[in-house]
């Protein structure tokens, strides 16, 4: 960094921590960087509440503008609508001199360490470092020109900002949903994202493959409702909007409004002569119908492959060793999903 740093002081910072919502009495700790962006082992902490909100009074000062947000906690499962099973850490960088408040959440975990190598490996400006890192996160989901701030973005902004934070969340939450151990799975699967992307901006062909299939096989609704319930419960209102439009549902590597699919029926019900007497009527009919036709044929094919033994898979998947074993129970996930 060519600035110099220069002290800032506060009497108050908050913020948000999400993943979903940690729950009450998650850790915060916000660490003093120094001009290299190294910790210098002062920190200030606090502890969340049930939306995740936390809030620090006291006095501090801090020897540059530069700050580090990390958080343990268990959070709200957005796929599954129920709390972890096992705690997870996020992290955040931020520039606090002209704010007070400062989120942690999954894009500001995984843009995180490429923020820190731009900045001091490459010698960027923080602003410019912060953006460019932003984009290549971006990016790796297919959404281009937006921009976002993530450390100020919260799932209960109904926003582009909170559709894709929620987007982006729900896909490789999706991915681990069918593991034993899907709380350490995830923590692996975004530690290695962010390790992946710190130094050239790109992950592997491997972690595209995971958010493609993971894309594919999200329920829209599901998380949706999930979301909302979970504040209804907390006492408070919250609209989840239009994360779908950041979503690859249809695989084709290209975000359309063409990848929503209607997982559920119609609140609604259609009587058959209204089947096409609109052109929303139609699309819902179509729509539903040709996804759920798709869904089924790959699901059909995926099994053949496995069972004849014809392709590779990941062992580490119960559903699928057990089908490429001839070990099939009325559990499997695959034939009942």
């Amino acid at each position: 960094p060519t600035e110099v740093p220069e002290p800032v002081q506060k009497s108050q910072l908050t913020g948000l921590i999400e993943k979903g919502p940690f729950i009450n009495g998650s850790n915060v700790s916000i660490w003093e960087l120094d001009a290299s962006f190294s910790q210098t082992g002062k920190s200030f902490s606090a502890t969340t509440n049930n939306e995740g909100f936390f809030e620090m009074t006291n006095s501090m000062e801090f020897a540059s503008r530069y700050v580090k947000l990390s958080v343990n906690g268990y959070y709200f499962n957005e796929i599954s609508g129920e709390q972890s099973s096992s705690p997870i850490t996020l992290e955040a960088i931020a520039d606090i001199k002209d704010k007070n408040s400062i989120n942690a959440n999954l894009i500001t975990h995984l843009e995180y360490k490429r923020v820190l190598y731009l900045a001091d490996k490459e010698s960027k400006g923080f602003t410019e470092a912060k953006k460019q890192a932003e984009k290549e996160l971006l990016a790796c989901f297919l959404i281009t020109g937006k921009d976002i701030t993530p450390e100020a973005a919260s799932i209960t902004d109904n926003d582009t900002q909170a559709d894709i934070l929620i987007a982006i969340s729900s896909i490789l939450l999706k991915s681990v949903e069918d593991e034993s151990a899907k709380d350490a799975k995830f923590t692996e699967l975004i530690n290695n994202f962010r390790d992946d992307l710190e130094k050239d901006g790109q992950i592997s062909d491997e972690l595209k493959e995971i958010i493609k299939e993971a894309s594919y096989q999200l329920d829209y609704t599901e998380v949706k409702e999930n979301i909302e319930n979970r504040y209804r419960e907390l006492g408070k209102n919250v609209t989840v909007g239009n994360f779908h439009y950041f979503i690859d549902g249809d695989g084709d590597g290209i975000l359309s409004e063409k990848d929503y699919v209607i997982d559920k029926e119609p609140e609604e019900s259609l009587e058959p002569d209204d089947f096409f007497r609109t052109e929303e009527y139609f699309k819902i009919v179509m729509t539903s119908v040709l996804h759920e036709m798709s869904n089924a044929t790959r699901q059909v094919y995926l099994f053949d492959a496995l069972f004849t033994q014809s392709v590779d898979y990941d062992m580490s998947n119960h559903n699928l060793d057990a089908i490429y074993n001839h070990q099939i129970d009325a559990g499997n996930a695959l034939i009942y999903s």
